[in-house]
This record gives C-alpha cells, structure tokens and sequence, in this order.
C-alpha cells in the first residue's frame, strides 16, 4: 500500500479480463446459496454435538483469484468461491488438469470447510516428517469424521473405509476419540 504506483497495479489488476469473466461468474452461480448454508448448518451442529467444545466457526465467502479454495484462521473459514465454478468451467482449462477440476464443483464446498476445518483443529503433530502411511491414516480418519457430519459418504479412500468399519466394530469410541488418537 505504500507503493507510489499503488492505484495503478491496483486497477490494472481489478481490469483484467479473465478476473473479471471469475466475478461475473461467481455473481451468477452463487446469488443463492441456501443448499450451502443449510448443508453447513447441519454438519456444524452435528458436529457441536458430538464434540461439545467444538466452536462452530463464522463462514465468509470472497473472490481469492484463483489462489485458494478454503482459509482457515481465527474461528473463520474463508469459502474461495472462485475455485468452485465447476469442473468445466472454461477458465480452469488453461490452469488446471482435469483431475484437478473434477473438485472445483459447488457440492464440494462443505466437505471441504469441514476437513479443512477439522484438521485445523486436530492437525497430526509432525505431519510433515510423518511417515505417508501416518499422514494418510490421519486425513483418512478426518475424512470419516467429516462424512459422518455430512450424513453421507462423500470422502472415499481406504482409510476411511478402515475408519468406518473399525467404528462399527467399536461403536463406544466417540468421534473425539478417533480424532484425537
């Protein structure tokens, strides 16, 4: 902000074609958004539920050009709805692989709040010097519980098929439990 040429940059970038085509595209597929508030609002009070000391966070949305999905921080979670556009959505082509899009999709905005949400509040302790076997048994287990928030099995991998039956095995382990071990 303290750059002479501040306003410049500013309006050049708030000018470019393809952020612009982004804005116009986000005003119309998310004017209305009651699927998602009602999604969240479940899933969160499932959530407080289960786990009382859970603090439902307050949710925002913004144009992150292109930059990020989900922000995490302070009790907030920050929904990038720029990279929710669909999975065919003419922009993602030039930056994206197709695997890439396949979750750039509106039906993936809740999961996403919660696992990211959720592993911010039960991240893995040494997550990047963990084996990959560790971290994946971790996200698998957040990915469980997140699917139960949803009510559905959105999240599938292995870990959290072993998650699921082990819970089934085990069904006086809470969801805490799981989270925390």
């Amino acid at each position: 902000v303290d750059q002479e040429d501040i306003n410049e940059r500013l309006l050049k970038f708030y000018q470019d074609p393809t952020l612009q085509n982004i804005i116009s595209e986000v005003g119309k597929q998310y004017a209305m958004m009651d699927d998602i508030k009602e999604e969240m609002a479940s899933a969160f009070a499932f959530l407080h539920e289960e786990l009382p000391e859970f603090e439902i966070p307050k949710i925002y949305t913004q144009i992150g050009a292109l930059g990020q999905s989900i922000i995490i921080g302070d009790n907030n979670i920050g929904i990038c709805l720029d990279k929710y556009l669909g999975a065919d959505y003419s922009v993602y082509k030039k930056y994206y692989t197709p695997s890439q899009t396949r979750a750039m999709t509106r039906e993936n905005i809740v999961p996403d709040c919660l696992l990211f949400y959720l592993i911010s509040l039960y991240p893995l302790d040494n997550f990047e010097t963990s084996p990959q076997k560790v971290r994946d048994a971790h996200i698998g287990k957040v990915m469980y519980v997140a699917n139960k928030a949803l009510g559905k099995s959105f999240f599938d991998t292995p870990d959290v098929h072993r998650f699921a039956e082990f819970h089934k095995k085990h069904p006086d382990y809470t969801l805490r439990k799981i989270l925390e071990q």
